[in-house]
């Protein structure tokens, strides 16, 4: 076992009796066939991030170059790869299909993946895409250049109340995000939680996680006996509370060490918010949102406050819709995390305003109202995470030759060189009747020059280059809002 405090204890449970089963469809308030049921027109056609995340039948090696491996799991291994076309640096799960236990284990993959899929949050994994040959699955994932929080308490023994902080701000705001969308972790613990070089963290493994409906609760014995509810130790049914008390415990272990009562001074404060997160009975428990807010973290917290000329900077070009290079990626992350004052892992009109009054003053309605016709893709009257970093991304990098050939080839799935309406509701995973004919068809007379009916690679570049200058949303957001466009005051 070596270090580790004990293996068997924090492998996760999972009881197979139980009593009533939950349901296995996962239901999401965004899901895209939710979204597309009733589409009728283009303007109603509103789609996020999580709708590109593709799922191939094909080899895996004919878009990915293998490296190093990163770790071994109970299903399979975790490698470095490099797309062939990009050259962007991933993190690749290989999984034989035949390395499930049961069939229970197999949904719980495909409850994970599907989970994934729908998440925007710079504080839990992002999945690019899903691969399957006959023998195995593959799932593509960003790479995390550092390692698991469990190796780090072993490394480091205990944390300062600074560091601590920090890894559980980052925490938190992750859960607030999933307990905001009904999704309830059920597994957290320091293996599931990966610390990056610069600090940041990740929330992972998300195969016992499920959607829940708040007013029913859940009651599946599922989770690491360490880190487990007592509600759900005892069989009761549970809540999402069952996350706080897991990362209580994680606080408890990163101030102590162990599991076991430490001989060292830990302040009131800290004391306070780990006896509130672990309060036997869950309704008295509190939540992961008012846990945010706890002193201890006005007190202790490690986060930077993000650098003022450089916020305004970042604000003002994201009205131009070109910020920053990817080097400043963190950066950006940290801005989007400061602006969203209320940690649902979106930032809404009054947040950006509140942001914006910083620059432009009495000008800042209008400077936000500008962004969020140009930003919001989606039209929910908030920019999400993919949305604020489409909009930072620099324009030069983003309509480049080779990035609008992949994009291209995402959509071009028989490698014809041209994208056809069938191609288009597959990229989509959509089926024929949840969307009016006439609707993929006005999607492809946008931007069909030569009207055959299909999209080729110069009429698909014309589109890119339109779309990023904002030109393809501001003609769609007008069907959502009748004001005339708001020009920026010159800065």
């Amino acid at each position: 076992m070596g270090n580790r405090i004990c293996n068997c204890q924090h492998q996760a449970y999972n009881d197979d009796k139980e009593t009533e089963v939950e349901p296995r469809v996962i239901l999401f308030k965004f899901d895209i066939i939710q979204k597309l049921r009733e589409v009728k027109s283009l303007e109603e056609l509103k789609l996020t991030a999580s709708d590109f995340i593709a799922f191939h039948k094909g080899r895996f090696l004919d878009y990915y170059e293998i490296g190093q491996i990163l770790g071994e799991g109970a299903y399979g291994q975790v490698y470095e790869c490099t797309n062939k076309q990009t050259k962007a640096k991933r993190a690749v799960k290989a999984m034989l299909k035949t390395g499930f236990y049961n069939e229970e284990e197999r949904e719980r993959f495909q409850t994970e993946v599907s989970l994934l899929k729908h998440m925007d949050h710079p504080n839990i994994l992002k999945l690019y895409e899903v691969f399957q040959d006959d023998a195995r699955y593959y799932v593509v994932t960003e790479i995390c250049q550092g390692g698991e929080l469990f190796d780090e308490i072993i490394k480091r023994k205990f944390f300062s109340e600074k560091d601590a902080a920090d890894i559980m701000t980052q925490s938190l705001k992750a859960i607030i995000y999933c307990h905001s969308n009904d999704i309830c972790h059920r597994d957290l613990k320091p293996e599931n939680i990966l610390i990056e070089s610069k600090g940041s963290v990740k929330v992972i493994d998300f195969g016992t996680a499920m959607t829940f409906n708040p007013q029913v609760g859940m009651n599946t014995m599922i989770g690491t006996p360490y880190y487990m509810a007592p509600e759900i130790l005892k069989s009761q049914r549970y809540d999402e509370k069952c996350d706080v008390w897991s990362l209580g415990v994680i606080l408890y272990c990163l101030l102590t060490a162990w599991l076991v009562l430490a001989d060292r001074s830990v302040s009131q404060e800290a004391q306070d918010l780990i006896s509130k997160m672990l309060i036997l009975d869950p309704n008295e428990r509190i939540s992961a949102k008012d846990a945010i807010q706890h002193d201890w973290f006005h007190k202790e917290s490690n986060t930077k406050s993000v650098d003022l000329n450089h916020t305004r900077e970042s604000l003002r070009n994201l009205a131009t819709f070109s910020l920053v290079t990817n080097e400043e990626i963190q950066s950006t992350r940290e801005i989007f995390q400061e602006l969203d004052t209320n940690n649902d892992g979106k930032l809404s009109r009054d947040e950006l305003i509140v942001g914006y009054k910083k620059i432009y003053g009495e000008f800042a309605e209008e400077q936000v109202d500008k962004i969020l016709r140009l930003a919001d893709i989606d039209g929910s009257g908030e920019i999400d995470y993919s949305e604020w970093l489409i909009a930072t991304i620099n324009r030069k990098n983003l309509v480049s030759e080779d990035k609008i050939k992949h994009a291209f080839s995402f959509f071009d799935k028989d490698g014809s060189g041209s994208i056809s309406v069938e191609e288009l509701k597959e990229v989509l995973g959509v089926k024929n009747r949840l969307v009016d004919d006439i609707v993929w068809n006005q999607l492809i007379q946008e931007v069909d020059t030569d009207g055959n009916g299909e999209i080729d690679y110069d009429e698909f570049k014309y589109m890119m280059n339109k779309l990023i200058d904002g030109e393809i949303q501001r003609r769609f957001t007008k069907a959502r809002s009748p004001s005339p466009d708001i020009r920026a005051p010159s800065v």
